[in-house]
């Protein structure tokens, strides 16, 4: 199960500005590095594409490989274990990007769905209806995650974070800001 990490205030405004001045930092939440496995299984069978590949072309014997063959052959290997390192690299950064940003007065959203693609989304805390957690299947049971969604009132569209550690934790701190947020709001009033 991973740890929350320890979050000032001070590096995540330096993280796309994403806290307003005025506003105190709850929390942030990161996916939970199991969702990191489908790319690991992606990378890994391009590998062993690409090995199988290599070893139809050169045939079963490598001693009767012509030397520039072999030259070639290396050399594109060498280029395609290179790319799909460098995708693989691109994947895991995108991954990670995303996260949920909880203030004391607002909500923010940040994912990261492709490496130029990023879709910010901000929410009032008064905007916060109710706070929902699904965990479905063996392993959001054992590993302890699963899909966040925030009901907002009004047209504003929910917010959905998939792959939450801890989801239930996590779902109490908003609720717990949202409720600090009204009785502020009603004794500011």
């Amino acid at each position: 199960m991973p740890e929350e990490k320890p979050v000032s205030v001070g590096s995540t405004r330096s993280n796309l500005g994403l806290i307003e001045p005025g506003e105190h930092l709850v929390t942030v939440i990161y996916r939970h590095p199991i969702g990191l496995i489908g790319i690991y299984a992606v990378a890994l069978a391009g590998l062993a594409a690409l090995i199988g590949l290599t070893f139809a072309i050169s045939g079963s014997t490598p001693g009767k490989i012509p030397e520039r063959l072999f030259g070639l052959l290396a050399g594109g290997s060498i280029f395609i274990i290179a790319f799909l390192a460098l995708v693989f690299l691109a994947a895991v950064y995108v991954y990670r990007q995303s996260r949920m940003v909880v203030t004391d007065q607002s909500l923010v959203q940040v994912l990261q769905s492709a490496l130029f693609s990023r879709k910010v989304a901000h929410l009032s805390m008064s905007n916060v209806e109710d706070v929902k957690v699904e965990q479905r299947g063996i392993l959001p049971m054992i590993f302890n995650y699963g899909t966040l969604t925030v009901e907002t009132a009004g047209a504003v569209e929910n917010f959905i974070f998939a792959f939450c550690p801890n989801p239930h934790k996590y779902a109490s701190r908003i609720l717990e800001a949202r409720q600090l947020y009204v009785r502020t709001y009603q004794d500011g009033a």
